[in-house]
């Protein structure tokens, strides 16, 4: 449960904001310093950022998805918003099923525990050119050349993948209203030109094209009728 005056501020884009003068901020930066990596160090607000690198590594020194999860919920001075935290679990559970290594026939090979992972990353466009032959059905050939490559690739797409969900669960807003996610896409927003309000901006989301409908018209050329 989060403290309503907690010194930790954990955010829905991965960033953790982490209040200097609290006096329980020491504590809570040793907390988080094992799977957090810091970005920024200014006075009174340090910046912490959650990256798939610093959870895997956090991993491979002994630290679960739940004790993360534990630690964000106990310094956090709001409530942690629930996608991260099912984004944090599964990055943390796909650590080890793919790993580059040295073959004793082969040289560089990426070896994979778990085979439908393994076949998901190969149809990758960008991963497709930094790969060779198929060794067998777990392990692929790496030209040594492209190992830094290959690693930064993975690890962005271990920010990007998502397990696909049948159902939609939902967020609480800002205003303390509910949005649904799960579903859709993240959508843009621009701002209203008559009200400054902002809109969703074109999506293939049903429920942003839904939300669309109040949009004021706009009247190229000429005034608006009265």
């Amino acid at each position: 449960m989060n403290q309503p005056d907690g010194p930790l501020i954990v955010q829905s884009d991965k960033t953790l904001l982490l209040e200097v003068d609290h006096p329980d901020a020491e504590a809570c930066r040793r907390a988080v310093a094992p799977f957090a990596e810091l970005e920024r160090a200014p006075e009174h607000v340090h910046t912490y950022r959650l990256t798939p690198l610093g959870l895997w590594n956090a991993r491979a020194a002994g630290h679960d998805a739940e004790q993360v999860v534990d630690t964000l919920l106990k310094y956090s001075r709001y409530p942690v918003p629930h996608a991260l935290l099912v984004d944090l679990a599964e990055t943390m559970d796909r650590y080890g099923r793919l790993r580059l290594e040295k073959h004793p026939t082969h040289g560089l090979v990426l070896h994979a525990s778990d085979v439908p992972v393994l076949e998901e990353v190969l149809r990758s466009k960008k991963v497709q050119p930094l790969v060779g032959t198929r060794v067998d059905i777990e392990t692929v050939l790496v030209h040594p050349s492209e190992r830094g490559h290959l690693k930064q690739v993975l690890l962005g797409s271990a920010g990007r993948r998502r397990t696909p969900r049948a159902t939609s669960t939902a967020r609480p807003t800002r205003s303390g209203s509910t949005t649904p996610t799960g579903t859709c896409g993240p959508t843009s927003t621009r701002p209203s030109r008559a009200s400054g309000t902002a809109v969703p901006a074109s999506s293939s989301c049903p429920a942003a094209r839904a939300r669309r409908w109040w949009a004021p018209p706009r009247w190229p050329g000429r005034r608006r009728p009265r």
